[in-house]
C-alpha cells in the first residue's frame, strides 16, 4: 500500500482521480489558521484545492482561492475540468486545469446553490448532482461526526448540466428527527439516494424522480484499478491496491 500525505495544515475532504495517475483533493479549511472557522461561517475564502501528480507532487489550484471551505470535488470524464463544492459560500465552482491537454487556463464559473454545498456525484444521466444542508453552520457542527446530537436540518439536491451549468433543484426536504442534513447522493434515471451528514444516521433513503430520456455517461474507472480513499477527519489520502 502506498499513500500520499497531505501538506501540513490541510484538512482533507474530497478526492477525484485525474489522468496520468494524478488526483485533485480539497482542503476544507486550514488547521493552522485560528480564524478558519469564522471565515467559513462568514462565507469568506478558506481552504483550497490541490493537485497531486506523480512526478511533481502537490500544487495549489489558484483559481480555487476564493472558494469558502472547499468540500466535495468531481472531475469531468475527460479530466479537463474539476467541479468543487463550496460549503461556506454555498457554491459549485467549475475550474479548468492548466496542465490538462485541451484545458483553458484560468477558466472559472460559479453556481450559487442556496445551501451549504457538501458533496458532488455524477449521475448515470450525465448530470452532476450536488447535495447540502439548509441550516446555520453552528447547528450543523453541533451534529457533526463524533457528536451525540442527531442531524435534523433541511436539505436540498440540485442537478447541474456540466456544459451549460443550468441547474434545477430536484429534492428539497424539511428534515426531521429521523432524517436530515443530507450530505451526499447518488442517482440513476429513476431515483436519487441521499445520505445523512452525521455518521450516527449513516443510511440511505431513496426518493423517486420522474426522469425523461437522456444520454447516459458512465463514470470513468480509476487508473489501474486502484482505489482513492478519503476522509473528512483524515490528514492524508491513500491509493491502495485492491
Amino acid at each position: 500500500m502506498g499513500c500520499v500525505v497531505y501538506p501540513a495544515g490541510v484538512l482533507g475532504n474530497g478526492v477525484a482521480a485525474l489522468p496520468g495517475e494524478a488526483f485533485a483533493a480539497s482542503n476544507f479549511m486550514s488547521t493552522n489558521d485560528p480564524k478558519a472557522a469564522d471565515k467559513l461561517m462568514a462565507g469568506q475564502p478558506e481552504g483550497g484545492m490541490l493537485i497531486w501528480r506523480p512526478k511533481t507532487g502537490w500544487e495549489d489550484v489558484p483559481e480555487a482561492a476564493t472558494i469558502s471551505a472547499d468540500n466535495g470535488v468531481a472531475a469531468s470524464p475527460d479530466g479537463k475540468e474539476i467541479f468543487v463544492a463550496g460549503t461556506g459560500d454555498e457554491t459549485v465552482v467549475r475550474l479548468s486545469l492548466d496542465e490538462t491537454p485541451g484545458g483553458t487556463p484560468g477558466d472559472r464559473a460559479v453556481i450559487k446553490t442556496g445551501f451549504h454545498t457538501d458533496n458532488l456525484r455524477w449521475g448515470s444521466d450525465g448530470f452532476l448532482y450536488a447535495a447540502g444542508q439548509r441550516d446555520t453552520v453552528p447547528n450543523l457542527w453541533a451534529c457533526a461526526p463524533n457528536t451525540k446530537q442527531r442531524c435534523t436540518s433541511a436539505f436540498s439536491v440540485v442537478r447541474i448540466d456540466p456544459v451549460t451549468l443550468q441547474s434545477r433543484e430536484v429534492v428539497r426536504h424539511p428534515g426531521g428527527p429521523t432524517f436530515g442534513a443530507a450530505s451526499n447522493r447518488s442517482a440513476d434515471r429513476r431515483r436519487i439516494l441521499v445520505r445523512h451528514a452525521s455518521r450516527r444516521q449513516d443510511r440511505d433513503r431513496a426518493r423517486q424522480l420522474g426522469a425523461g430520456p437522456c444520454a447516459a455517461r458512465a463514470r470513468r474507472p480509476l487508473n489501474g484499478g486502484t482505489h482513492w480513499l478519503w476522509g473528512a477527519a483524515m490528514t492524508r489520502s491513500a491509493r491502495c491496491a485492491p
